[in-house]
């Protein structure tokens, strides 16, 4: 499925952006904050997999602090993940120190773990931005761009993930809440 990926430099804090390239996806799981050593993954990842049917791609936006979460989203699609300040190290390319950008047909989709500024290298002619970290469900449109973030399907008020839609006229997000 991945075609190639490349590396940029990003210009505010000196990581590198890496960029890589997907065939045609039309659904992508979004999810942020899984803490999967905080709390009984075993128990939400069956309401993950329901709420990610027919996904391509899954993005997960930091703060998963195991590799295992990793490999049970690897069994519903590919997963590109960015690191949060407690997650294992890096192992590329399904998990990355940050930013990542996922270009899949016409869009172009930036991952960060926080929600970046504007300004930050990938956010540039990106379509969708998805971000985590604070636990909240967000959409929005910033100068163009939706920006995301999922929610947390564990540590949150309200457990929640995303599913962007890339057919039709122009992406489209779903918040997804789960059962408690």
């Amino acid at each position: 499925m991945e075609i190639g990926s490349t590396v940029e430099r990003s210009t505010r804090e000196g990581a590198a952006v890496v960029t890589e390239r997907f065939e045609r996806v039309a659904r992508v799981g979004l999810i942020a904050d899984t803490h999967d050593e905080k709390v009984d993954w075993e128990t939400l990842q069956p309401a993950v997999a329901r709420a990610f049917d027919g996904v391509g791609l899954v993005l997960l936006c930091g703060d998963l602090q195991t590799l295992r979460v990793l490999d049970q989203l690897e069994a519903m699609a590919p997963v590109r993940a960015v690191r949060g300040d407690t997650d294992p190290p890096a192992q590329p390319p399904r998990l990355v120190d940050g930013p990542l950008v996922v270009e899949t047909g016409d869009a172009r989709i930036a991952v960060f773990r926080a929600e970046p500024d504007t300004g930050d290298a990938g956010v540039s002619g990106a379509n969708v931005v998805v971000y985590g970290s604070t636990h909240e469900p967000v959409v929005k449109v910033v100068n163009g761009a939706i920006f995301v973030n999922p929610g947390s399907p564990s540590l949150a008020a309200t457990r929640c993930v995303a599913v962007l839609e890339l057919g039709g006229a122009g992406p489209a997000v779903t918040l997804v809440p789960l059962p408690r």
